[in-house]
């Protein structure tokens, strides 16, 4: 990508960004669309049109984003909790879950292991079982100094 291209892909990220962060959700969309067919490769400009077309309601379209994200950086921390946080608004429980599942080994692998307990938690939250609860501990009992923590042992309660 030339200079000139990946300038003009930063600004229609910004413009995008800005906008959503002022609810001018079809400005942002029309952005982030430009963005993506600036750098078609790039994942975060179909993450972030898959949260606006969340935010938007349109979950079909919506999905279409975030599966485009994925199928670029399978490991997107955004896309995936995107997706996942779509699907849980849409009542798919389970396919949420997995997402957040996934999410959680990713996070785990960077060395984040609050964030992957988070995501861990919000799996067991969506769709409980017994291989997600004892994840969720495994992850809380990995925390520096959270081993006793009291309230993640009620947060799991």
């Amino acid at each position: 990508m030339s200079q000139a291209l990946y300038e003009r892909y930063k600004e229609a990220l910004r413009r995008g960004h800005v906008a959503a962060l002022r609810g001018r959700l079809d400005v942002a969309e029309a952005a982030y669309r430009a963005a993506a067919v600036i750098a078609p490769d790039r994942a975060l400009p179909h993450a972030s049109l898959g949260g606006v077309l969340h935010r938007q309601g349109r979950t079909d379209d919506a999905l279409v984003a975030f599966a485009a994200a994925i199928a670029r950086a399978p490991e997107d921390e955004v896309a995936l909790r995107g997706r996942a946080e779509l699907l849980a608004d849409a009542g798919r429980r389970s396919a949420a879950a997995l997402d957040y599942e996934n999410l959680a080994g990713i996070l785990e692998r960077l060395g984040r292991l609050a964030d992957a307990g988070d995501a861990a938690r919000r799996a067991l939250e969506l769709a409980e079982s017994r291989s997600r609860r004892r994840e969720s501990e495994r992850l809380a009992a990995a925390l520096p100094g959270q081993g006793e923590d009291r309230a993640a042992v009620d947060a799991l309660d």
